[in-house]
C-alpha cells in the first residue's frame, strides 16, 4: 500500500540523517516558501561577543537583493547560511559560532576572533568583498563631483567620486548631516584652480549627481578615544529627501548602540516596516515600547516621492 511505504520510509530515516538533511537544506527553500524581507524572521543567538554580526546581518536582510542572491548561492555560503538561520530555521549559539569560525574569519581575518567590533565597519567590509555585499554596490552607491565656481562665472567640474555610505555628526537631524557630509568651502586663489580668472578666491561645494535606491547612514556617535558623544540626539527622521531631485527616503532598518564605547556595550537592531517595529536583540525578538540605545547606522530606502509611512 502507497501510504504504508511512504510511512516505512519515513521512520527509516534516523535523527542524524534528519539533521544532516537539514543542514544542507537548500537555501533556494525561500523562495520556494515565497519568503520575503517581511516575512517573519528569527532572532540570532550571541554565543559570545557576536552581536555586532547579528545586527549587520539583521539590517541587510531588509534589502530584497539581499535575499535573492542568498537564495541563488550554495548551502554553505555565508549569505545563504545567514538567510537560513534568519528565515527558516533558529539557529543554536553552536550554529551562529560555526558561521563565525568558518565563513566570516576565513574571508575576513581582520574580524578574527571573539572581540567586540564595529558593526559599521563590519557592513564596509562586506561591501568590499567579493564573498560578502559586492553585488550589492550599485545599489548603495552615491555619486558626487566636486564644483569650484568662481565669482566672475566660471565652473570647474572635478573628476566623479563615490561612496557606499554617509557619515554624519550625532548632534543634528540627519538631513543637515548630510548636507554637512558635502560641504561648501572657500578656496584661496592661489590654488589655482582656475588659472584664468583674476579673482582672489574661489568656492568649492558638493553636487550629489546619482542618488541609490539604498542609503546606508552611520553617525559618528564615538570620539577618536571611542567613547561615546555626549551631546549626540536620540530621535531620527523617519522620512529624508535626498539626491539631485531630493528622492524620498524611509528609514526600513537601523542598528543601534547601548553603553558608553565603541567596543563595549551592546548592539542590536530594529527593522521598521510602516508602523510595526521589531526590535532584535540577539536571538530575542520584541515589538519596543521604548528605545533601546543610540542610533548608530541607518538604512534608508529610496520610494515614490508621493509615499508617505502611512500609506503601508
Amino acid at each position: 500500500m502507497p501510504t504504508l511505504k511512504a510511512k516505512q520510509n519515513a521512520t527509516s530515516i534516523t535523527e542524524k540523517q534528519r539533521q544532516e538533511l537539514l543542514a544542507e537544506l537548500p537555501v533556494q527553500e525561500l523562495t520556494r516558501r515565497g519568503i520575503t524581507v517581511d516575512s517573519p524572521r528569527f532572532g540570532l543567538p550571541n554565543p559570545s561577543i557576536l552581536c555586532y554580526v547579528n545586527s549587520t546581518m539583521q539590517l541587510i536582510m531588509t534589502i530584497p537583493a539581499v535575499l535573492t542572491e542568498a537564495a541563488k548561492r550554495p548551502a554553505k555560503d555565508m549569505l545563504a547560511t545567514f538567510a537560513k538561520a534568519i528565515f527558516l530555521e533558529k539557529a543554536s549559539a553552536n550554529d551562529i559560532r560555526r558561521i563565525k569560525e568558518d565563513k566570516i574569519d576565513s574571508v575576513l581575518p581582520s574580524f578574527k576572533g571573539n572581540d567586540q567590533q564595529d558593526p559599521s565597519e563590519f557592513l564596509i567590509q562586506l561591501l568590499d568583498n567579493n564573498a560578502g555585499l559586492r553585488f550589492l554596490t550599485n545599489s548603495v552607491l552615491v555619486e558626487w563631483r566636486r564644483v569650484i565656481e568662481c565669482p566672475c562665472g566660471e565652473t570647474v567640474l572635478c573628476e566623479k567620486e563615490i561612496d557606499t555610505r554617509i557619515n554624519i555628526v550625532p548632534t543634528c537631524d540627519v538631513e543637515t548631516g548630510i548636507r554637512n557630509f558635502f560641504p561648501q568651502e572657500r578656496l584661496e586663489r592661489r590654488c589655482g584652480n582656475i588659472p584664468s580668472c583674476g579673482s582672489e578666491f574661489a568656492w568649492s561645494r558638493f553636487v550629489v549627481t546619482k542618488s541609490s535606491e539604498f542609503l546606508f547612514v552611520t553617525r559618528d556617535l564615538f570620539t577618536n578615544a571611542g567613547i561615546k558623544h555626549p551631546q549626540r540626539r536620540k530621535t531620527i527622521e523617519r522620512e529624508i529627501h535626498f539626491g539631485p531631485e531630493m528622492q524620498n527616503y524611509k528609514l526600513i532598518s537601523v542598528i543601534s548602540h547601548v553603553g558608553l564605547t565603541k567596543n563595549r556595550g551592546h548592539y542590536l537592531t530594529y527593522i521598521i516596516n510602516g508602523a510595526n517595529i521589531q526590535c532584535f536583540n540577539d536571538e530575542y525578538e520584541s515589538i519596543p515600547e521604548v528605545d533601546h540605545g543610540d542610533p548608530y547606522v541607518l538604512l534608508y530606502k529610496a520610494t515614490l516621492k508621493n509615499e508617505s509611512l502611512m500609506q503601508e
